[in-house]
């Protein structure tokens, strides 16, 4: 996704103030934001860039023009170096979309991974899971019926990722 110029910088400061804001948990794997409460700055303008652009590229494909689409509780993840965000499902929703805002190529991957019954038959020779290499200001959409988490951040800065959950309403 392209972000608009001078927006990197604005990024960067509202990352870092999130993090000190008070609205962050600390974990074993890094921090994640409270998603009972409001992202600030220019965060909630980038939620909504990811929003437009989501629904712009699902109308490429889908027909979508009876359904009522919601962005819902934008969120920060980050993962800190040698550590990784464990997998996780958003439930009762339609799509995931989650934006790299900071990291670099050696950072945290996003995984999908695929829970089924063959998992655990003889012989595994298929892959359960699809990583996807990070970049910066790359988007990514999943459905959010598949389990997805971050591998370990391989390099020396904290990966960052803004996560947003999409619902889609059948309009009346």
């Amino acid at each position: 996704m392209e972000i608009p110029a001078g927006m990197g910088d604005k990024i960067r400061d509202g990352i870092q103030k999130t993090k000190e804001s008070g609205i962050t948990t600390e974990m074993v794997y890094g921090w994640h934001t409270n998603k009972e409460y409001p992202l600030e700055g220019v965060l909630p303008q980038v939620a909504n860039l990811m929003g437009t652009y989501f629904v712009d590229t699902v109308s490429k494909t889908l027909d979508i023009s009876n359904r009522k689409i919601d962005l819902l509780n934008p969120y920060i993840i980050s993962t800190n170096p040698t550590h990784q965000f464990p997998v996780n499902i958003q439930s009762q929703r339609w799509y995931n979309a989650g934006i790299f805002l900071q990291t670099t190529n050696k950072g945290s991957h996003l995984s999908f991974h695929e829970f089924n019954s063959k998992l655990y038959a003889g012989q595994n020779v298929q892959e359960y899971a699809t990583y996807v290499k990070p970049k910066q200001y790359k988007v990514v959409f999943w459905p959010s019926h598949i389990p997805w988490g971050l591998t370990p951040n391989m390099s020396m800065v904290e990966t960052t990722m803004l996560i947003c959950s999409f619902r889609a309403d059948a309009v009346r």
